[in-house]
């Protein structure tokens, strides 16, 4: 498109334009807050080339509505239009024509369509009005409201494989009920999970006869970690206190592994080196028509379905812990969120992403414990955790009870039942996924902004 036509094709020559800034900076993502883990974006910087501006024609051009002045408001330019087009529709009335037939009308001047038409600025001086007014639109533009954040924060969240609270995992009820291997403690809720590590290390050497560990003893060797997100007491409010140790084969202490809320919890490291658990079981509350379909689905024979137990059966001993959940204990990765494709899709986005920015996808996730999980000898507790509530009223949706009916599922019945589960309404689609990666690619590549803000210019 030639210079001198610069007018022809606003939509067009707003892109045009662009290309009179130097190359935007790439915008830096920064996080909020420890507990904030929001990312915002940086105000984009712009400068203004000298050179291309100057390719623009500073001759008068010939008047024409072709070279109005577009950063004039449209209203603006044509309100003398409208004027005529008001005198015209009077013209056409039977009095005015009456009027006109008895001579009594005044002589009307030719007018003139609009003042703008008879005088354009030149193409150059139209490029420095536009170029200024958009250049003033990005200065105060808010990046963060024309990117999708929360689908970045999902692409930082899935490309680390967790979230806080398990945010995009769809809602399924589950009691994992465990096997301890060695001797632990069981510590009041929020205990600082520094000292409930050092208490279980402690209870593993821990000789025949000792019932306690006191933290006191703990507290001096302790290598203090940042909280990183985690909800605990600080370790100076574990002074004073002592930590019941339980043991595998020994049966339960009556009102202290069940009912005492000072034994309520311990930690432990599954599926690595750090694990106490010498074997685990998944068990979800029995409805015998999707548990009959799941087992299908994977390929068992009826045959193959277990008996359904009763809550309280599966209490055992004192080396009997269980983890209770109302959301899937899958890892948060797109494989087990997302169909096969739409997986293989928005890993690809992640990817470029991640790409795009160099790496930069912030981390928050820093704290030691990310692959900890917390566990209690209590059944009842850990059927609480099951139960999902609405966040506002606190309302059970489902009402679980160590009385009520479970079954025991395989791993494979477990992923089909997740998979399958109503998705997390927090969880972006792939839509939104692909979406952000173009605005990504635009900002970061393209040194342009993003499509949809574009919009708004």
């Amino acid at each position: 498109m030639r210079d001198d036509c610069m007018e022809k094709q606003a939509g067009r020559m707003f892109k045009k334009l662009f290309d009179i800034f130097a190359r935007l900076k790439k915008p830096e993502m920064t996080l909020g807050s420890d507990m904030d883990k929001t990312i915002t974006f940086l105000k984009p910087h712009l400068e203004i080339n000298e050179a291309k501006l100057n390719r623009f024609s500073d001759n008068a051009v010939l008047p024409s509505i072709r070279y109005a002045d577009l950063s004039v408001p449209t209203k603006e330019r044509l309100k003398d239009v409208l004027a005529s087009r008001r005198q015209q529709n009077k013209r056409n009335t039977l009095f005015y024509r009456l009027k006109e037939f008895l001579g009594l009308n005044k002589k009307q001047t030719q007018r003139i369509p609009s003042s703008y038409y008879t005088s354009p600025e030149t193409p150059r001086q139209q490029a420095i009005n536009l170029t200024n007014r958009l250049a003033n639109k990005v200065e105060r533009m808010n990046l963060d409201e024309h990117v999708d954040l929360k689908t970045l924060e999902a692409v930082r969240d899935l490309k680390n494989g967790y979230s806080f609270r398990r945010k995009y995992s769809p809602f399924i009820s589950s009691v994992v009920r465990s096997e301890a291997k060695d001797p632990f403690v069981v510590v009041p809720n929020y205990t600082n999970p520094d000292v409930t590590r050092a208490a279980n290390a402690a209870a593993k050497v821990a000789p025949e006869g000792v019932d306690y560990i006191k933290a006191d003893s703990l507290i001096p060797n302790i290598e203090r970690s940042s909280d990183g997100g985690l909800i605990a007491d600080s370790i100076e409010r574990a002074g004073g206190k002592e930590f019941r140790i339980l043991r595998p084969g020994q049966p339960h202490i009556r009102g202290v592994t069940v009912g005492n809320w000072s034994a309520y919890e311990t930690m432990n490291a599954p599926n690595t080196p750090f694990s106490n658990m010498a074997r685990s079981d998944i068990y979800v509350p029995y409805d015998k028509k999707s548990i009959e379909d799941a087992f299908r689905a994977v390929g068992f024979p009826s045959s193959a379905i277990p008996e359904p137990v009763v809550g309280t059966s599966l209490y055992g001993n004192q080396g009997t812990l269980f983890r209770g959940s109302s959301k899937s204990m899958l890892k948060e990765v797109p494989e087990n969120l997302f169909s096969k494709a739409d997986a293989k899709s928005v890993n690809q986005y992640i990817g470029e992403i991640d790409n795009l920015t160099q790496g930069g996808i912030p981390n928050y996730i820093n704290h030691p414990y990310i692959g900890w999980r917390w566990y209690t000898p209590s059944f009842r507790r850990a059927v609480g955790f099951s139960d999902r509530r609405v966040p506002v009223t606190g309302q059970n949706l489902t009402n679980f009870s160590e009385h009520g009916m479970f079954i025991k599922i395989p791993v494979s019945v477990y992923k089909h039942l997740a998979m399958n589960a109503p998705k997390n309404p927090d969880l972006p689609t792939v839509e939104q996924f692909r979406n952000l990666t173009n605005d990504i690619r635009a900002m970061y590549n393209d040194g342009r902004l993003p499509n949809n803000a574009w919009q708004l210019l």
